[in-house]
Formats: structure tokens, C-alpha cells, sequence
């Protein structure tokens, strides 16, 4: 059986949709032709170890934002005119980049008995904060050709299944689109857990709870085979702390305060005995949040790293975090689940999860449970991994919470004004060179009209030295805005 995985941004590409794409037909053991584009972003050492499962890989040259409907159109027509005249028995795309869904549909629409997969590892049509994904015109289709076609399938499925989905106006936003038409034209919506698919469909703007439910599977992110976690041979940690380890992203709504606060509290004589590695995407923003606090003496930072070595990495600590993303103000139920945890599982190593009420990873049983908003439920965490590992303290105590309260207020503030004055000075410093280019654009204008004149000039008594040192300065003030 012949099966086309769609993909925009696929191994080598560090993209976690793609990669979590990649794991499901290694996991399953099957073999795929996969259509993708390049991308700079790459780790080719775990590409290796896909080809054996990839029969053919065809690769778009895509040089422009994915994200903009003039590059969704380059990448579905020249998708299809690699594939259009092959046979697929199953086709998969995955909802990031928006393009694969457009791209398997104009597929299905050509192959009819082609069954298609339309996977959503997140909701698309709106962000973490719950706010509509809007993007501009250039993220809005106003084709009347494609919508009018779009709307000529809608009428199909409509007459098929007695149903009354709204037609399409003169323009259409991509990331609902792309929810649309993977939940009308698909054979098969695949969602990463019951909260996603449940979210998705009661904000979708009209109502296909039980269309699309009738044709849904909730799959959660597979672990790899054990043999890719011995691959690479990452450096032993030392074995005198008790090592915890997190991979991923800080920001805004997913953060550690409370876990910092836990620890900086917690009066405990073996406390030092804990240290923490942060593997980042930007650790320097960490290191500057974290500096004023005490946890900071017992925290490792470092970049993040290939996948292979992080797989790797796993299976030397002695405990994993993984935690939430906060959406307790912005979603009824949190629909979403970290794809880290899938490779924490096969890793076999003991994990903390730091989860909101009754998520996904809520419902997750593991050795250390606390919430990503009560340090108290982090603190207990502490003392237990502290126990667990032979350093027990009978006489631990909590210190005062409100001095804490006080001193991590101030140090924020202090570190925000600090960012703000940067900011305002980076500000400065673009106005001036934004005045200074001007200027120089201005001597470049007049300079270009001297030098033509001198050119045309055929005056005996016209100094070639004029004209030479002319054309010099013409140069370097050419240099000047090339550079700037």
C-alpha cells in the first residue's frame, strides 16, 4: 500500500509538528513517500536514521513565508505537479505549516479514493492566548476562482450528507480555512488527546461537533523505539547531585516561578544536593530572570540541542519535567499536550509533571505530580525526590512567603526597567542611524548628479583629480548604506 505523508516542515527540519509526524510512522513501522520543503533550521543526524522508513523524498525550494497565502499557492501547485499523476492508496498532512492541508485536499479532490488523514497536533484557527489567528491580507484567500470551487465541494458534501455547512465569502482567513477543509473534505481527522478535538470544535464558528467527531481518532505523540535513544553517547552528568532535567521554551505561559519559589522556601540541609539543566531556545532571557533568585546557584543553563543528543540526555537524569502550558484564563479545559512527554516516556526515566487541573498531563500518572500555580504542591516534589534519592530531613521547615513575595517583585520590576532601557536605547540608536542613512542618501543623490556632470563635461581645463576623488567618496558613501 502507497502512502504520501505531506509535510511543510519535516526531518530535517527541527519543527516539533513534523518531527512529532515523523515518530507515528517510525513508531508503526511503515514506509512513506514524504513531500516537503527545504529549510535551513536542520538536524540532519536524526534524517539519517528516517530514510530507511522514506521511499521517496521530494523536496519543494520554498523561499518565502509559509505563512502568506502567495507561498500557500506556490507550494500547492507545485506540490501537486510532482504528484498529480501518482497513485496513493493514503495520503497524511499535518495542520503546520497551513499548506499541507490545502495541498492533500487539491490531491483528494483529484483522487477521490484516496483516503486522507488531516492531522491537528494543535488548535490552528487561534493562538495559546486563545486570540484569533488573523495574519492580514496576506493570510487571507480572496481567489474567487478557488472559492468558488471551494464552495462547489461544500454544496457536494451538503447534498451527500443532508447537511447545511455555510458557503465561503469573498474571503476567507487561512488558519480557519485550513480547520474547514480538513474537517468537510477529509476521511479522517486525527487529534493528540480529547480536550483538542473538543475545544476546536465548540469555537469553530458553526457547528460540526458530530461530522467531525464520527470521523475523528484521537492519537496521543508516540515514544520512539528504545534504540534512538542510544544512538548518540551524550556526556554523564555528575552523579553526585540529583540531576533534573527540562527541555523546551520559557515564556509567559509556560514559566517556573513556581518551582523557584518552592525551592528558594524551602528550608531543607540537603536542598544543594539538587541541581537542574534548562536546555533553551533563548536561555539568555533565563539567566537574566533567574540571577537574584537561590535555586540560581543549582541551575545548569544550556542551548538546546539536536534530537538525537536529546534523547540521549533523557536517559542520564535522574528525574524529567514537564509541565503545562498555562490556559486556566484564557480555555474552559486546556487543549493542549507538550509532545516532550512521548519522549520522556521512552526514556524510562522517573518524571515531574507540573500540570493545571484536570489537563491531559493532569491525567497522567506519574512519580512526582505538582501544579504549574501552587508552589506548595512544588515544594512537597522537592522533599520527596530529596527523600527518594537518601537525603532526607526530618526538620525541614518553610520559610516566610510574603518577604519572598516581596524581594521577587522587586527584582522583576527592577529586571523589566532594566529591558525597557534597553529597548529605548536600541530605539535611539535606529532613529539616528535612520537620520544618518537619510543623510547619506541625500550627499549620494548629489554626489551622483556632480559625477554625472563632471563625466559630461568636456572641458579642457577639468581636473581628472576632481573627477577621481569624486568617484571615491561616490564609493564609499555606497559602502556606508550597503552596510547600514
Amino acid at each position: 500500500m502507497s502512502e504520501l505523508v505531506i509535510s511543510y516542515l519535516f526531518p530535517p527540519s527541527k519543527d516539533v509538528a513534523g518531527m512529532a509526524l515523523a515518530k507515528r510512522y517510525i513508531a508503526k513501522n511503515i514506509k512513506f513517500d514524504i513531500l516537503q520543503a527545504n529549510y535551513d533550521d536542520c538536524d540532519y543526524e536524526f534524517l539519517e536514521y528516517m530514510n530507511e522508513y522514506i521511499n521517496d523524498q521530494i523536496i519543494l525550494d520554498m523561499k518565502c513565508n509559509p505563512n502568506h497565502t502567495k507561498c500557500m499557492e506556490k507550494f500547492v501547485n507545485d506540490g501537486m505537479s510532482k504528484i498529480k499523476d501518482r497513485k496513493y492508496d493514503k495520503i497524511t498532512s499535518v495542520a503546520w505549516k497551513v499548506a499541507n492541508h490545502f495541498l492533500a485536499l487539491e490531491y483528494k479532490l483529484e483522487h477521490p479514493d484516496t483516503f486522507w488523514t488531516a492531522e491537528f497536533t494543535d488548535p490552528i484557527s487561534f493562538d495559546i492566548y486563545n486570540k484569533k489567528r488573523e495574519g492580514g491580507k496576506r493570510s487571507t484567500v480572496t481567489d474567487a476562482d478557488y472559492i468558488g470551487k471551494i464552495n462547489r465541494e461544500i454544496e457536494k458534501v451538503n447534498l451527500k450528507n443532508n447537511t447545511e455547512f455555510p458557503l465561503l465569502d469573498e474571503s476567507a482567513n487561512i488558519y480557519l480555512l485550513v480547520e474547514y477543509i480538513a474537517f468537510l473534505f477529509a476521511d479522517q481527522i486525527r487529534f493528540t488527546n480529547i480536550h483538542q478535538m473538543d475545544v476546536m470544535l465548540k469555537q469553530f464558528p458553526c457547528d460540526m461537533k458530530s461530522f467531525v467527531e464520527k470521523k475523528s481518532v484521537i492519537e496521543d505523540f508516540p515514544p520512539l523505539p528504545s534504540r534512538f535513544y542510544e544512538i548518540k553517547e551524550t556526556s554523564d552528568l555528575d552523579n553526585d547531585y540529583i540531576n533534573i532535567g527540562y527541555f523546551g521554551n520559557y515564556y509567559s505561559k509556560r514559566h517556573f516561578e513556581s518551582l523557584f519559589k518552592a525551592f528558594d522556601l524551602l528550608n531543607h540541609q540537603h536542598k544543594s544536593k539538587l541541581r537542574f539543566h534548562f536546555y533553551l531556545v533563548e536561555p539568555d532571557l533565563f539567566k537574566t530572570l533567574i540571577e537574584t533568585l537561590e535555586i540560581s546557584e543549582n541551575i545548569i543553563i544550556k542551548d538546546t540541542v539536536n534530537y538525537l543528543d536529546f534523547l540521549n540526555l533523557t536517559t542520564k537524569f535522574d528525574v524529567l519535567i514537564v509541565n503545562d502550558l498555562m490556559t486556566q484564563d484564557t480555555f474552559d479545559v486546556n487543549p493542549y499536550l507538550p509532545s516532550k512527554y512521548s519522549d520522556y516516556k521512552g526514556s524510562n526515566i522517573d518524571i515531574w509533571i507540573m500540570s493545571e487541573k484536570n489537563s491531559m498531563l493532569d491525567s497522567k500518572d506519574e512519580k512526582y505530580n505538582s501544579s504549574i500555580y501552587d508552589w506548595e504542591s512544588n515544594c512537597n516534589v522537592l522533599i520527596d525526590i530529596l527523600k527518594d534519592n537518601g537525603f532526607g530531613d526530618d526538620e525541614f521547615s518553610i520559610l516566610n512567603e510574603n518577604d519572598y513575595e516581596i524581594k521577587r517583585t522587586t527584582d522583576l520590576n527592577k529586571i523589566i526597567d532594566e529591558k525597557n532601557k534597553e529597548i529605548n536605547q536600541s530605539a535611539i540608536k535606529i532613529n539616528k542611524n535612520k537620520k544618518e542613512l537619510k543623510k547619506l542618501k541625500r550627499e549620494l543623490k548629489k554626489l551622483k548628479k556632480e559625477n554625472s556632470d563632471l563625466k559630461n563635461q568636456n572641458s579642457e581645463n577639468l581636473s581628472s583629480s576632481t573627477a577621481n576623488e569624486s568617484t571615491s567618496y561616490l564609493k564609499l558613501i555606497k559602502q556606508k548604506l550597503k552596510k547600514d
